[in-house]
């Protein structure tokens, strides 16, 4: 039953929202559905290593001296010899198909069917339907969602594979974590300067956890306890103070002004726009003052 509410913890989620959603629209109070797909998303989005760990549990099992095998996080239930770990198995396959597998899948025909869509009528409606998974990321990275989840879900997946042998999970693992960070200091892909540091401090963090682990092999069993819980309390800490660093960076960049362009170019708009454009173009060349010129920033409006 433990295993089962752990299992639930996604549809109820999803479904408390919508439960939001329709409470919000008998109340009058419009809420387009693009906006409650996105939100659903967003969770899914968070919580994805999560529910992929969940779901895999039933698979991580570990050698006992009369030679039976045991869950990892459960040494009471007997894998692959008990009526408990054969309900238990079949529930994670189902998990496996409905979550994993399925978020993966849909994730892979959106990302696919982007190029496309974007440039027909529905493009629009795909951008805010999808907000989580394209909007975090540059236009020309828009597939880096995708890659994220695989990551995650090989996260997941690889303690599960290779469970028996601890060396080979820590450098598969290591693998892993070496290719991410690479493709995401190469790409770069997330909107803003903040966000790609975010992504991979947290990544080099996970690393340096990792080589700090994979000696704590060969220990005895109370030093390793012990060192797993300084590790596991680092782990811990860490977001947490990375967190309130990027709140207070926020709130200071918030309060400080900051000038933005050292130039304003004012034209007449029917004589002299090329005129202005020529300016800026050779003030540029000499300058690495921001100058504002208002044709060439649109958005600012």
């Amino acid at each position: 039953m433990k295993f089962v509410r752990r299992l639930m913890i996604c549809p109820v989620g999803v479904g408390f929202i919508f439960i939001i959603w329709a409470f919000r629209k008998c109340r009058g109070q419009k809420m387009h559905f693009d906006k409650v797909f996105n939100v659903c998303g967003i969770f899914t989005f968070a919580l994805f290593i999560t529910i992929a760990l969940t779901v895999v549990d039933p698979l991580q099992c570990g050698r006992n001296p009369d030679g039976s095998q045991s869950m990892l996080s459960n040494p009471g239930v007997i894998c692959f010899d008990s009526s408990e770990h054969f309900v238990m198995l079949t529930l994670s396959i189902i998990g496996i198909i409905c979550y994993p597998v399925t978020i993966i899948a849909w994730a892979t025909y959106t990302t696919c069917k982007y190029p496309s869509r974007i440039t027909s009528g529905v493009g629009l409606q795909l951008v805010h339907r999808h907000r989580f998974l394209f909007q975090r990321f540059k236009p020309e990275c828009f597939y880096y969602g995708l890659l994220l989840l695989l990551r995650n879900a090989l996260l997941a997946l690889f303690p599960a594979l290779f469970s028996s042998v601890p060396s080979l999970q820590m450098e598969v693992m290591g693998i892993l974590l070496l290719a991410a960070c690479a493709l995401q200091a190469r790409l770069w892909p997330w909107r803003t300067s903040l966000a790609n540091y975010t992504d991979l401090g947290i990544t080099i963090l996970l690393q340096i956890l990792l080589l700090g682990a994979s000696p704590l092999i060969s220990q005895d069993a109370e030093k390793s306890n012990e060192m797993l819980g300084l590790l596991l309390a680092l782990a811990v800490v860490s977001p947490f103070v990375a967190g309130l660093l990027v709140i207070a960076y926020s709130i200071w960049c918030h309060f400080l002004p900051i000038s933005l362009y050292g130039v304003f170019l004012c034209h007449h708009k029917g004589t002299a726009g090329s005129l202005c454009r020529l300016l800026k173009l050779l003030a540029l060349q000499h300058s690495k003052t921001q100058i504002f010129l208002d044709s060439d920033e649109l958005e600012e409006g």
